[in-house]
């Protein structure tokens, strides 16, 4: 390296590929001092066109124009080769990294305990896992009580704060805190540093466990028409649920009238959460076709442990009032034995039976003894609009000269959730 008197040497420091530590060690510490020092008075004798030339051949040496000396075209000063095989050596230890913190923690109260929930933390550091520290306190300002987790409890995701600790009993209403943290092991090195960072905590009240389930619905006076879709149940407890939560599955009571899947269909089994006291599940009230009275749907559940209190839900019915008609096949027939058959037929299907009482009136000038009737009772079904059961009417010959003569042909129903009675027919007797 050649340079003018006032120029700086070209060319940069010398950089060390890894990071040192800091403070150095004591003796990398001395050697760079050394080293720094020669470096400078090297670089003065090279300003005065002096400079060393070790680990330079002679064949390596060039004349200077301007002075005639000779000198090394690869200065290279021990000092700073010193400094490079320090840097090249030096081995700076790797980064002390700690367990990030546990995540998604939660606690539930229930009764007489506190559970602590968790997922494990993104990263274990630079050494073997090892546990979880949890440490308890009562209330936001007591002394914290450390409750380890014994090693190789890395696998552990959840704990629960119960019983005696010491003198103190964990009781329902009172607050307690819970913090968190995981630690990995080395020999040599601490685990993580007691300062709030390296913490999570969560506080709770245990509170006794729940003794009463409710059920009500969104429904006004729990009265709904068959057509409105859907209905919402909620289960309310009186205390929150446990760490396990409570599952509520409906059910229909033995005093329901209401038919499953034809009138309505239950939700399956819904959860009331840890540490909550309500969940919902939604009925589905069917709209059909068919006529009927107005119908109860009694919803209850069991659950172990609690005192359930039922929902009566009344689903009213949206079909018209069905309307019965009576059918005369044919409605002439001759005097010499004709036979017309009566049948009854409803406007629309009832979820009732409905019972049809046939008569027929000779209307003047005609009497009872021009005609006959065999049977009188008809019947609809549940669900059909065709009557069966057999009425008939014949006609009497006799051998008086006369007009036409007309019978009267009514009927008294009964069932089909109060079905008007039909309108009269008139038989004609030719």
């Amino acid at each position: 390296m050649h340079t003018r008197s006032g120029e700086k040497p070209t060319g940069g420091k010398a950089r060390c590929l890894k990071p040192m530590p800091w403070p150095p060690p004591p003796l990398f510490s001395v050697f760079k001092h050394i080293s720094l020092r020669a470096l400078k008075r090297a670089r003065r004798r090279e300003a005065d066109l002096r400079p060393p030339v070790p680990f330079a051949s002679q064949a390596a040496l060039q004349t200077d124009a301007r002075t005639g000396r000779r000198h090394s075209r690869f200065f290279f000063p021990v000092p700073a080769l010193l400094l490079g095989v320090l840097c090249l050596f030096n081995t700076a230890p790797a980064q002390d990294f700690h367990p990030s913190l546990p995540q998604n923690v939660q606690v539930s109260p229930g009764d007489g305990r506190l559970t602590l929930t968790w997922e494990a933390p993104s990263s274990w550091g630079d050494y073997p896992k090892s546990r979880y520290e949890i440490d308890w306190r009562v209330g936001d300002d007591g002394s914290w009580v450390a409750r380890s987790i014994p090693d190789q409890g890395h696998a552990v995701t959840s704990y629960t704060f119960e019983g005696t600790y010491g003198s103190t009993t964990v009781t329902n209403g009172t607050k307690y805190c819970l913090r968190i943290r995981a630690t990995s092991t080395n020999a040599n090195k601490p685990n993580n540093p007691d300062v709030p960072g390296f913490w999570v905590t969560k506080c709770g009240t245990p509170v006794a466990g729940p003794t009463t389930l409710t059920l009500t619905t969104n429904a006004v006076n729990n009265t709904v028409a068959e057509s409105v879709g859907t209905v919402t149940v909620t289960a309310t407890l009186n205390q929150p649920a446990g760490a396990d939560g409570v599952s509520v599955t409906l059910a229909a009571g033995n005093a329901s009238t209401a038919t499953a899947t034809s009138d309505y269909r239950l939700p399956g089994a819904f959860t009331i959460g840890a540490g909550e006291r309500t969940a919902t599940g939604t009925v589905t009230i069917v709209d059909d076709t068919v006529d009927e009275n107005n119908e109860t749907l009694v919803l209850t559940t069991t659950v172990s442990g609690l005192t359930v209190t039922p929902v009566t839900l009344t689903i009213t019915d949206n079909e018209s009032t069905r309307v019965v008609a009576l059918v005369l096949s044919p409605d002439s027939i001759t005097e010499n034995g004709g036979v017309s058959t009566v049948t009854a037929r409803l406007s629309g299907a009832s979820s009732e039976a409905v019972t049809v009482t046939v008569s027929a009136t000779a209307r003047s000038p005609a009497v009872a003894g021009d005609f006959t009737q065999a049977g009188t009772t008809l019947t609809i079904a549940a669900g059909r609009t065709t009557s069966t059961g057999t009425v008939t009417i014949t006609a009497n010959d006799n051998s008086v000269d006369a007009p036409n003569k007309q019978v009267t042909v009514s009927g008294v129903t009964s069932g089909g959730n109060g079905v008007s009675n039909p309108s009269n027919q008139t038989l004609t007797i030719t």
